[in-house]
């Protein structure tokens, strides 16, 4: 969804974009989390438009978005050389399925904050990834 919808040559620039964290000589587990909070900040941004993709789409896992975005973070985690590292592919599949749209929106009604959600998912990656700088505010605000 995130290619499809803003071009695939933009795919990795949404995230990238005034995060110091997204930059190739940041260590790879920072970059996980840099991706992952820049998709998860665009989806909580345009979440009736990515829902209806989600919903309407067969095949997700497929698409060309998801398979970038999937084997980005499955190489940074096997970059990173962390003990799940064997298993950075799956590893890659869970990060991504906790940024479902109908997720997201089931967090939100039951009224969680986007500032909360990205944090809940700074710490679980945080913790996934034993990553131990900016512990203590893992999203950097």
């Amino acid at each position: 969804m995130l290619c499809s919808l803003s071009g695939s040559r933009r795919c990795g620039s949404l995230w990238k974009a005034g995060n110091p964290r997204s930059d190739r000589g940041a260590p790879p587990r920072e970059r996980v989390l840099a991706i992952l909070d820049g998709v998860l900040t665009w989806k909580l941004e345009n979440r009736h438009l990515i829902r209806a993709r989600e919903v309407a789409g067969a095949g997700l896992l497929q698409s060309a978005h998801y398979t970038w975005l999937h084997e980005t973070i499955r190489a940074l985690i096997q970059q990173a050389g962390h003990a799940v590292h064997d298993h950075a592919g799956y590893v890659a599949h869970v990060l991504l399925g906790a940024l479902r749209a109908d997720l997201l929106e089931e967090l939100l009604a039951a009224g969680a904050l986007p500032e909360e959600i990205r944090r809940a998912q700074a710490v679980v990656v945080h913790r996934l990834l034993n990553l131990t700088d900016q512990a203590s505010n893992p999203v950097g605000d």
